[in-house]
Formats: C-alpha cells, structure tokens, sequence
C-alpha cells in the first residue's frame, strides 16, 4: 500500500504535459534514426513517397528542440542558491546513467564487432576516450550538448528579468542565432552565432513559462501543420531530383524548424491534459522519467535492429511499414534497458547516500526535464 500512495504521489507532482511532450520527442528522435538507417538519404527526392517521408522527417526533426524548450520552461528559476554545489550536484543525475550505459554499450560492441555490427578500433584508450568525448555511444552528442548547458544555466538565467528585457533578450537570440537560416545558405543575414542557437530554444521555453504565448487550440493546430507543410514542400522542392540535402534549412537549427518546435510544443504546453486512466499516465511517466537513459539506449537497438534487417533484406528501403516495425521495437528495447539502468542508478544512490533536494524542491525535480 505505501509503495502504491507512493506512485500516485509521484505522478501528481509530475507535469503531465511536459511528460507528454517527452514520449514524442524521444519517438521522434528515433522516428529521425529510421530515415539514416533506411535508403532514404541515397535516392532521389521526387515521387509521392518521398513526398511524404520528406514530411515526417520534417516532423521529427524537431526532437532536440523540444528537449531544449522543455529545459527552458521547467529550469528557468534554477540558481547557485543556496550553494553551488546545490545545483552543479545534480549533474551526477545526467553523467551516472551515461557512464552505466557506456560501460554496457561497450561490452555489447566488444560482443558485437567481430560479427560486423561495429567498425572499432578496440585498444586501451577506446573505452576512457570514447566516455569523455561522448563518441562510443554515438547518439550522447545531445548530452554533451546539455552538460554544457547545466553548467551555465544558473548564469544564463540571471539574464531574464522583466518582460521588456526578457523579449529583447530573446530577439536578439532569434536574430543572432537562427534567422540566418531561413534559406539553406545564409546569405541575407549574419550567422557568426549560429552554434549558440540551443541557448535560443531553452530562453524560448523559460520565456513560455514565465510569460506564456497563449493561442487557442485550434488556431494554434492550423498554424503548426501549416508551418510544418510549408517547411516540408520547401524542402522536398528544394531537394527535387537530387538525394536530400542534410545541412542548410534541413537541419535542425532553423529558423523553420524553430516555429514548428515552438507550435508543437504549445498544442501540449497551453492546455492541460486531464484523463482518469492511470495505466496511461504510468506509461507515460515511466518513460519521461527515463528520458536519458531511453535516448542512449536507442543507439544500441538501433544498430542491432537495423543491421539484422540489412542482413536479411539486403538493405531497407523508406516504406512506413518497416517504420512501423522497427521504431516501436526499438522504443520498447530502450525503456526496458533504461529502467535497469535506473534500478542500478537508485543502488549506486543508495549505497553512496546521494540525495539532490530537500521536500521543498521536489516539484522541480520530479520534472527533471532530461
């Protein structure tokens, strides 16, 4: 009884929206992987099947953006206070089930290379390497990138002030960042700042939280699948006849891929979410609570999923009905790892005694956004 009242309790102090908004991003991140797995960058874009696949990866190209909003919005009032071990602390939150899934991913590949999984180079080196430049699991480039934030995070915040100040702020981010990316090369606009854009996402979404940008559902819907269709037709016509062009407009620090983020993130972020079926909110707060472990895990399924395919197909062509196979298999392989990563995360926190909040701070960690 008192491990159930604690569930619930658990999930009550979880926003829900935000949870959500998680479960698509990480289907989206792995939804993306589908189209660099498949002969989807080795073909021409014309036809109607390609028409529609340059839509979804349109769609799922926003994956790490919406990581980005969502630490923004949930972390924006994150300070040194009332020490800085107080925060930076916490980074053993990010780093630990990093380090577990390194250490397995590199016994798997260690397995797995000798029958042509992995290309490695195994040495003394490999393993310490790997870990500290985020390259033996090769999807981990997103955490490097959000450790990089979390170290400045309490100093970026001190930045949002009023409203006034905090809109300037932002627009010049905006303007500094992205807008350079408007066409696939940037030749309207400066882009000297343009590796800086994942701080424009995270100030967007502390500015949603703090201001909010309310737009009725249905408004805000039309806009979002307009946004997406007319980002979607500008890159299957500027990619027409010749394989899809990766960097320029096509990547996911865009101003295009900016407003289809934001509009996707404020269908869930502006209406609250209200359903009786705990079975549902379980699920869905499961695998939020996992997100980093889900997100690295991914790369292990992913080359073993993919690579049986390839062995017994030949090589995988873009075709929704594959899609609809091997991305679910790889989602439920990579929360099912994920939640052995966090029962050995939770040992490690007992044996060692770690705890990150006092009850006054729980709100904000149970919405730990990764």
């Amino acid at each position: 009884m008192l491990l159930k009242a604690g569930i619930v309790m658990e999930i009550k102090e979880r926003n829900l929206n935000i949870d959500i908004i998680k479960f698509f991003a990480l289907l989206f991140v792995i939804s993306i992987h589908f189209f660099l797995y498949t002969d989807f960058y080795n073909i021409p874009v014309m036809g109607t099947k390609m028409f529609y696949a340059v839509i979804l990866r349109t769609l799922f190209n926003i994956c790490i953006s919406l990581f980005l909003l969502i630490s923004g919005y949930l972390l924006y009032k994150r300070d040194l206070t009332p020490s800085p071990s107080a925060h930076y602390k916490k980074i053993i939150k990010i780093l630990l089930p990093y380090f577990i899934l390194t250490v397995i991913t590199a016994v798997i590949k260690v397995n797995l290379i000798k029958y042509g999984y992995y290309d490695d180079k195994i040495d003394f080196t490999w393993f310490i390497k790997g870990f500290f430049d985020f390259d033996l699991i090769k999807y981990a480039w997103y955490l490097e990138l959000y450790v990089g934030l979390f170290l400045l995070m309490p100093f970026i915040n001190k930045m949002l002030t009023n409203k006034k100040n905090d809109t300037i702020l932002l627009c010049v981010f905006i303007g500094l960042t992205i807008l350079s990316t408007i066409t696939h090369k940037p030749v309207i606009w400066l882009d000297y700042y343009k590796d800086i854009a994942p701080l424009t996402f995270y100030l967007t979404g502390a500015y949603i939280a703090k201001y909010g940008i309310n737009i009725k559902f249905k408004q805000n819907l039309l806009l979002f699948l307009t946004a997406l269709f007319i980002v979607s037709i500008y890159n299957y016509i500027y990619n027409y006849g010749r394989n899809f062009f990766m960097m320029g407009m096509s990547d996911w620090i865009t101003i295009e891929n900016y407003i289809v983020a934001v509009l996707f993130f404020l269908l869930f972020i502006n209406r609250e979410v209200k359903t009786k079926n705990k079975l549902f909110v379980g699920i869905i707060t499961n695998i939020a609570k996992l997100a980093i472990g889900v997100h690295l895990s991914t790369y292990i399924f992913d080359t073993i999923i993919y690579h049986n395919y390839r062995a017994m197909a030949g090589y995988i062509p873009v075709d929704m009905k594959y899609m609809l196979i091997i991305v679910p298999a790889v989602y439920i392989c990579s929360i099912l790892l994920a939640n052995v990563v966090s029962i050995i995360e939770k040992l490690i926190y007992k044996i060692f005694n770690i705890k990150f909040y006092s009850a006054s701070k729980v709100n904000e960690e149970k919405s730990n956004p990764v």
